[in-house]
């Protein structure tokens, strides 16, 4: 089988779009990395069919899914997702409000890749933890 590497190859976008509506069914999977990993392949595919149910998924139960939802919105851009996005400023998750704020500054500022695609942006991670200082050494004994 060959693969296209160009990503307006309308075939091959035609074939991956394809894909959004079972990717989105997957964001109500029991299992909750289902449905993390779903909303992480919608992020790829930046589709704004998918917006709906990753504005639901704002909700899910599980910090990661809500996590990847916000991330997957930044990348699509539809302003059909501030109001969801918007409420998760609230969230009790500082990684999920963090990513709430990011997700709402790409859409404020229509920071996305040409045609729909998404653009090349890492889910932000969490911050990192201090280095702790090396603990000072003991007078030598005499």
């Amino acid at each position: 089988m060959t693969t296209c590497a160009n990503r307006r190859c309308s075939r091959c976008h035609r074939f991956v779009m394809s894909a959004v509506p079972a990717i989105t069914g997957a964001l109500t999977d029991k299992a909750g990395n289902v449905r993390e990993q779903a909303a992480f392949a919608l992020s790829q595919l930046g589709d704004s069919k998918a917006v709906p149910a990753l504005v639901a998924a704002l909700k899910d139960k599980e910090s990661g899914v809500r996590q990847q939802a916000a991330f997957a919105l930044s990348q699509i851009g539809d302003e059909s997702a501030l109001e969801g996005l918007t409420a998760a400023l609230k969230d009790v998750d500082a990684e999920v409000r963090q990513q709430a704020v990011f997700a709402l500054s790409q859409i404020a500022d229509g920071n996305r890749s040409n045609h729909g695609h998404p653009q090349a942006a890492p889910v932000v991670a969490p911050a990192p933890m201090p280095i702790p200082a090396p603990a000072p050494t003991p007078p030598p004994h005499r």
